[in-house]
């Protein structure tokens, strides 16, 4: 009885894809990836560039039709990820009503980055 036990743990099982054929499908994926990549860029290329005047002009449009909510649109960058944060804010009392992308997750990342050694040392 313990011999074919033995038998039976040392067959190998047979797939129909060897490794073979899986580094070609991996390979594949890879390359379809870096075409819808390629295709993705080359669309994005074609969108006109946003400036900052652009940006400012309808923040400020978007201010004025928030002006009767006593509501405004505050635009800044992050000090560290330096990505751009809106924040919509109450005129009367200056709160924080909601922002985009959380100053939280900005944080986050920053931490992420200083783990992970993204960081550059400035000082050298």
């Amino acid at each position: 009885m313990s011999a074919n036990f033995n038998q039976i743990n040392s067959v190998q099982p047979s797939y129909p894809h060897s490794q073979a054929n899986t580094q070609a499908v991996e390979q594949q994926q890879v390359q379809l990836h870096r075409e819808n990549a390629a295709a993705l860029q080359k669309q994005l290329n074609k969108l006109p560039a946003i400036g900052e005047d652009y940006l400012d002009k309808k923040i400020s449009e978007i201010n004025e039709a928030l002006r009767p909510y006593s509501r405004y649109i505050e635009r800044e960058m992050h000090d560290i990820t330096h990505s751009i944060m809106y924040r919509l804010k109450n005129t009367s009392t200056n709160e924080v009503i909601d922002e985009f992308p959380p100053s939280k997750i900005q944080d986050l990342v920053a931490k992420i980055w200083e783990r992970v050694g993204l960081f550059v040392d400035e000082k050298a």
